[in-house]
Parts: structure tokens; sequence; C-alpha cells
């Protein structure tokens, strides 16, 4: 058993085990697989070192791997007043949830820059990952304002993902009250619904002003059209790609992924390729140095 660690789970070998973090409702990992998480006060925390480097050396003095990148507790800028079940937490992060690093390919100015909601006040905020050693720096995009917000009081983000057509996506819970029944006067709970909103919800699909929706594309079969997608300009396509071709196993994809580490147009893509390699059990001293 543990405590207060994140947990990895390999669907190959079935293992699992602790790895850095201690976050709640959210996880994301950049185009180069970096892992960012967040819990109710923390909107941004990072895994700066794995847990096994953490534990080699018990006399480093070293403790945990992960970091916040932004303050806890950082100020939001709500469109209504913003009801909390502390005071303490008011005008504040209270429910920062379902972050998410944009890595799609139809908003290039947006590229890299983590968006973490909270259903508590109603919105999404947008923060640049600035590099810091190691480490990062979430700094917040927008003077007292946010990315996302809405007077709508059932409003309630807790979700923002990546999509296949390059689009950022936003679930939207929507309920009337996103607090449990419990941190409620009893009273109040016996005389509302408190479950209001639950046969309701939506997604807001995020892209350029005046842009037309694409029709989706499936991912090819064979496992040579798929190896070119991990040079696709969209991380989804990416990565759905390096899933497929670890799944199938085939050797026989290895010649034309050693060539696409050579070919690659982007950084991002040279290391999804090297780890498909890593996947399919093919990586070797020769293409690390290559």
């Amino acid at each position: 058993t543990f405590t207060r660690l994140n947990l990895r789970y390999d669907p190959r070998s079935g293992e699992m085990k602790p790895s850095t973090g201690v976050g709640q409702y959210g996880g994301t990992l950049d185009a180069y697989g970096r892992h960012f998480f967040c819990s109710n006060r923390n909107p941004a925390m990072f895994a700066v070192m794995p847990l096994e480097a953490v534990k080699r050396n018990p006399l480093a003095a070293i403790t945990q791997g992960h970091e916040d990148i932004q303050e806890p507790g950082a100020p939001l800028y709500p469109l209504l007043l913003s009801h909390t079940t502390s005071s303490a937490h008011a005008g504040t992060h209270t429910a920062a949830c379902g972050l998410a690093v944009y890595t799609g390919s139809l908003m290039p100015q947006m590229g890299g820059d983590l968006f973490v909601c909270d259903p508590t006040a109603q919105l999404v905020t947008r923060n640049r990952l600035l590099p810091k050693g190691a480490s990062f720096v979430a700094e917040r995009v927008g003077d007292g304002k946010e990315f996302l917000a809405s007077t709508d009081e059932w409003a309630r983000p807790v979700q923002a993902r990546n999509g296949p057509d390059g689009a950022l996506y936003i679930v939207d819970m929507y309920r009337r009250f996103i607090d449990h029944a419990r941190f409620f006067p009893e009273e109040f709970s016996q005389a509302h619904f408190m479950r209001a909103g639950f046969d309701q919800g939506r997604i807001w699909r995020i892209v350029p002003r005046g842009h037309k929706a694409l029709p989706i594309e499936a991912l090819p079969e064979s496992p040579a059209d798929l190896v070119p997608l991990l040079d696709h300009p969209n991380d989804w396509a990416r990565r759905r790609a390096q899933r497929l071709l670890v799944e199938r196993q085939d050797k026989g994809v290895v010649p034309t992924l050693e060539e696409l580490m050579e070919t690659a147009s982007r950084p991002e893509s040279i290391v999804r390729t090297l780890w498909t390699l890593v996947g399919i059990n093919a990586l070797t001293e020769e293409s690390l140095y290559s």
C-alpha cells in the first residue's frame, strides 16, 4: 500500500506501481510525455523527478519528486460570485481539476499551454509553461480575465482534452450544486434536489473564430501506414499511432521507425518514435546515438 502518490499502470504487463505526485482529479501529458497534475487548491503541479530517482539516495534529503509550479489557491476572476464551502477560499482555486496541456495543431498560438478547470468558479484558466531549470513555472495568461468564464451558475467545467481535429474540448458537467450534500446544512439538503442537472451536461469545442468543422478520418489499419502519423502536426494522432503500433508489436516497421528518427519534422515526433521503439522492444543503442 502507499499514500500521497500517483499511480502508474502498465496495460501490457498489468503491473501497477506508485509514481511521483499527489494529484487528485486530473492529469495530463505534454507532447514530450512530461506529467502535470493538480488538486483542489493546487492548480498546477509537475513531476520533476521519477519516484525511483527520489528513493535512490535516502540521505539526499529529497522527500518528493514533484513541485507546485503555480501558487496554491491562485486567484481567479469569475464573472459571478463564486460560492465555496469555505470563505477562506473565495476568489481562489478551490476545485482545480481536469487540466490539459494543449497539443493540438488548430491553434498554434496556444501550443503547450496548460488549461485548468475550476467548476466552482464556472471557468477555465490558461497558463503558459515557462522553463525553470528542470521544471516549469505556470504563468497565467490574461490580465484579470480567464480563458473561459460563464455567467451560467450551473456551468461546471471539469475536464479539458485535445481532440482528433486539433481542437480543445471542455467537458461541462452542468450541475446546480457542485459540492457534496454533506457540506450543506442538513435542512438545506433536504429542501433542495442536490443532484439537479445530473441528466444534463455539454461539451464545448474550442476552435478559431470562423473555423468550420472538418470530417474526422479513421486511423489506418496497416502498421506501415501508422508510422507516418508519428510525425503528424496534431499530437492526438501521434499518440494514437504510437499506441496502436505498440499494441500490434509488429517488428516489420522497425526500419521505417528508425528512418523517421532521421527525417521527422519536429522534436516531439522524434520522442514519440523513440518511445514507440521502446514499446515494441526494438530500441537499440544505434537508435539513441544516430
